[in-house]
């Protein structure tokens, strides 16, 4: 990732000049989204012409799979529009990392590329019938491509907030196209500054921890309002079970046979080792090594999660719920699903 390689996409642009230049970055930055802004621009128009069409022809259960991949897409076009930075790192006066400074050339020359990659996926989901079952399949591939580009453009607002570089694996699996298959869940691409709505109360998004096991990946959801503690857990696989949690704090130690929360026996029912990666306010922690032990109550469906982290434990209290009862929206206000 040498910014004097080739870059088709950055090289299109008229006035860019890279990020080497300090005094040229916020420039730079602001012509490459810009950029995407537009283009991107173009490819919402065309779902809305999808979705008019749709309503034309009275086909309505077809339009939520167009406003769906719609909505988030706009989302994303609209962070491209509004980023800001203040002072951070990248801008600041401090040496820069070269790194840091390669890896945000990557991450603009991938973004670029995700044109291509979504104009493809929305040919296809023109041109699947809405009549037909693959027309959802079509719409979820969609969606799994603007959530790769949310997650590269969330990396990169992350390098040029702390002016560091990323972990090389990390950008490798960022970089790579959107492997298209069975969709996650929509609640599992929520992110920070989104909402939802469980049982009548309004929650945002204020960070996430996803978690990968050999029993499997989740995401669990810090939210701002109710009491304050609630978080909910989201599977990374379609048919995965939905939790509703608080964080506790257990009487005993994590790995104990039993631990008791709020006069709550719980018992060990396995443990799974992995790694959990934490976004939030400060930052995005990269991935940690990470033990997980599940406890569940004797009598009832009551769970019980506790990450171990060396010095560090979080857990997480919960009950399975029906996803059917979360409701999400946008942070600019729009209605998710």
């Amino acid at each position: 990732m040498v910014e004097g390689g080739r870059r088709s996409f950055l090289d299109s642009i008229p006035g860019w000049s890279g990020y080497r230049d300090r005094e040229r970055r916020r420039e730079s930055d602001r012509l490459v989204r810009e950029r995407l802004a537009r283009d991107y621009g173009e490819i919402a128009d065309r779902l809305g012409r999808l979705a008019s069409r749709l309503a034309e022809d009275r086909k309505l259960r077809a339009i939520r799979y167009v406003d769906q991949p719609q909505g988030r897409l706009k989302h994303f076009i609209d962070r491209l529009r509004t980023a800001t930075y203040g002072y951070a790192g990248l801008f600041s006066d401090r040496p820069v990392d070269a790194r840091a400074l390669d890896q945000i050339a990557a991450f603009d020359e991938s973004l670029g590329d995700g044109l291509d990659e979504l104009r493809q996926a929305a040919e296809r989901l023109e041109q699947t019938s809405p009549d037909d079952d693959a027309f959802r399949a079509r719409s979820e591939e969609l969606s799994t491509v603007i959530e790769k580009l949310l997650d590269r453009f969330d990396r990169r607002a992350e390098v040029i907030d702390r002016g560091d570089p990323l972990p090389e694996p990390d950008i490798t699996a960022l970089l790579a196209p959107a492997q298209i298959g069975p969709g996650a869940p929509p609640a599992y691409n929520l992110h920070d500054g989104d909402a939802i709505t469980f049982r009548n109360v309004n929650y945002t998004i204020t960070g996430r921890i996803t978690v990968t096991t050999s029993s499997g990946t989740w995401r669990d959801f810090q939210l701002k309002g109710g009491d304050g503690r609630s978080w909910l857990r989201v599977p990374r696989a379609a048919d995965g079970e939905f939790q509703w949690c608080r964080q506790v704090e257990p009487e005993g130690t994590a790995g104990d046979v039993q631990l008791e929360v709020d006069g709550t026996t719980y018992q060990l029912h396995g443990t799974s080792d992995g790694t959990a990666e934490v976004i939030g306010p400060g930052g995005a922690s990269g991935d940690r090594d990470v033990m997980v032990y599940h406890y569940t109550q004797p009598t009832g469906s009551g769970r019980l999660s506790v990450y171990h982290w060396g010095a560090d434990d979080i857990s997480l209290a919960g009950e399975p719920i029906d996803p059917a009862e979360i409701e999400m929206w946008s942070r600019e206000g729009g209605r998710a699903v």
